[in-house]
């Protein structure tokens, strides 16, 4: 074949069934009637059918001979995919003023055209995009405290951007591109230097409450997803002197014994990039561990995998037959009824007090504390129950911390409204991430890009009357049952299909209504994020502290990111103001409630 373009191929060889129809006029048949088992219909399956492989043919031929051509002079090669996601637009179309990937290919005549290549956003990424407001984009924020060794200068913006363009941007396109800005279901994949958003700035002196602006200004400011997805900033100044790393933690592991000056690289990303647990993998990458870090990962994923194995085929089976019918149909049915329940008879109980508060919408609140051990925290669970887990303990952290934040409330709109009563149940939403928390493909074991591959569920976590005559540690364990009957249904699963549907066929009006109206009336969001399991370093600078920020969904007023990193778990808390005026206060509260519950199971 002289052409190997799909319109060639497809004349060539619709061109023969005409003919064909007309032999077939002897099996008794009228000319071009299709019947089952006739000669003519079986001439024409076969034309398609070797259309269709013909086709698939010349894709991966024309995918496998073309390469991306950077301004940087490097050349990659594009390799076909499972499911192809590249499509190919004329810079003619596009602003030729702007810098493009440029595409050069041996088939055809494409030599001789300039292409921008594009990847498909996945399905939760389109949804983040299509659902924010202006007051409440979507963005996650995070920020990287290092500690620098007497002598040893800190890092500044040209370091920094030559460490995230070779061990972040070369792994994961996605943070070299930008939003199609005439087709949202897009990226654009553009030049490495150009999608540079790094800035030096000052370094923050006023302990804590300077960089809590800095983080507060970060989650509340659009950014133009046709020019850049995320941005960041780094300053360097003396040991604990913005808050990013706590005195506490400076005392506690000696840091000035050996350290005089910290760097802050902080950062925001838009949703539509990743998730949390893709965030983790990319700051993973970034550090100088990231070999160790990633045989730590497969390691797991092959122990996964042989303890499957192990597994008789009559085991197999009957846990496959159990998966469909009580997982899928029973708990599918049970999952889709208590949702509908709770979006028509729940109330959240912030709703009120949001509509009488007379500070301006979207202003935010923000704080991060550390808690303890990993390990410290998984003793207290597991004396309260062998079934407990962190997960459950945090999210009865931040219920318990929302009570207190109710009663405060109440209690500052005076005596006639001292009679409003607790509700009896708060709705939290709980991100699950449908990989099992790691970029691995189950049935493959191979790597999988960063993206948005999380559902969520809504658990109606029962509160007391009376924390004075209710243990702690009999409050988790109904958190933690509240919790399990969500886990044992496909929510998280029907949530994920949900947004996809909203965010590829709904209208913009209906994909924001569906965001606000379907998250059960919850009060929080908490996000549980396995964190790496050692401290790790940039360019032989340890990262004393890695703490991450929750965009808030549409609706719901608290969003809480548990986070574990090098044996310690923390947490970060994003609110809105009207609804929590002072995040320090809401950390702290969560922080007595920890205590009292270690008192209270004598570890």
């Amino acid at each position: 074949m002289s052409s190997h373009t799909l319109p060639d191929i497809i004349a060539r060889l619709y061109a023969k069934i005409p003919e064909a129809i007309s032999s077939s006029s002897s099996d008794g048949l009228l000319p071009g009637s299709l019947s089952f088992g006739s000669a003519s219909t079986t001439i024409i399956l076969v034309i398609v059918t070797s259309t269709l492989v013909v086709y698939r043919s010349s894709l991966k031929h024309r995918l496998r001979d073309v390469s991306v051509h950077l301004s940087d002079g490097t050349v990659r090669k594009l390799l076909p995919q499972r499911r192809t996601s590249y499509w190919f637009v004329d810079h003619e179309r596009l602003d030729p003023a702007k810098s493009f990937s440029t595409i050069s290919s041996t088939a055809g005549s494409e030599t001789s055209k300039q292409r921008t290549l594009r990847r498909r956003m996945s399905a939760i990424g389109r949804f983040a995009l299509r659902s924010q407001t202006k007051r409440n984009p979507c963005i996650i924020t995070f920020f990287v405290a290092s500690s620098n060794p007497r002598g040893q200068k800190g890092m500044g913006r040209k370091e920094l951007e030559e460490l995230w363009s070779s061990r972040v941007m070369e792994k994961h396109e996605r943070f070299h591109s930008r939003i199609s800005s005439e087709d949202d279901r897009y990226f654009e994949v553009i030049d490495k230097e150009e999608a540079q958003q790094i800035t030096e700035v000052a370094h923050p002196t006023t302990y804590r409450t300077e960089l809590q602006e800095r983080i507060e200004q970060c989650l509340t400011s659009d950014l133009e997803v046709d020019e850049m997805l995320w941005e960041g900033q780094v300053s360097t100044g003396p040991l604990g002197s913005s808050g990013a790393i706590s005195n506490e933690q400076i005392r506690k592991h000696l840091l000035m014994e050996t350290c005089d000056t910290e760097t802050v690289k902080l950062f925001r990303v838009h949703h539509a990039i990743a998730d949390g647990v893709s965030m983790g993998v990319v700051l993973a990458d970034a550090s100088d561990e990231a070999d160790e870090l990633d045989g730590l990962v497969m390691a797991e994923v092959d122990k996964r995998r042989r303890r499957n194995e192990q597994r008789s085929i009559l085991e197999r089976a009957t846990r496959w037959i159990l998966m469909v019918v009580l997982f899928y149909i029973v708990g599918g049915i049970k999952a889709v009824l208590l949702q509908a329940w709770r979006m028509f008879h729940s109330v959240n109980p912030f709703d009120s007090i949001i509509a009488e508060s007379k500070t301006p919408a979207g202003k935010r609140t923000v704080a991060w504390r550390t808690i303890a051990s990993v390990d410290e925290i998984k003793k207290i669970a597991k004396s309260i129950s062998k079934k407990t887990t962190i997960n459950d303990v945090s999210v009865f952290l931040v219920t318990a911390a929302i009570k207190r934040q109710l009663a405060w409330h109440y209690g500052q709109m005076g005596v006639d409204r001292q009679t409003t009563s607790i509700p009896s149940h708060i709705n939290i939403c709980v991100p699950v991430h449908l990989l099992g928390g790691m970029l691995v493909d189950p049935t493959t074991g191979k790597r999988v890009p960063v993206g948005n591959k999380i559902g969520a569920f809504v658990a109606a976590i029962p509160t007391a009357e009376n924390d004075a005559n209710h243990p702690a540690a009999g409050r988790v364990k109904k958190c933690s049952a509240a919790l399990t009957e969500q886990k044992t249904t496909p929510a998280p699963l029907i949530a994920w299909a949900a947004a996809r549907f909203f965010s590829d066929y709904a209208p913009l009006r209906i994909a924001k209504y569906a965001m606000k109206n379907t998250n059960g009336q919850s009060a929080a969001v908490v996000s549980n994020v396995k964190g790496l399991p050692f401290k790790t370093h940039w360019n032989g600078r340890r990262n004393e502290v890695l703490c991450a920020f929750l965009p808030l969904p549409p609706g719901i007023p608290i969003g809480c990111v548990i986070q574990s990193y090098g044996g310690e778990v923390s947490f970060s808390i994003d609110a809105d103001k009207r609804a929590v005026p002072d995040a320090g206060q809401f950390a702290d509260w969560m922080l007595y409630e920890y205590e009292r519950l270690k008192q209270e199971t004598g570890i």
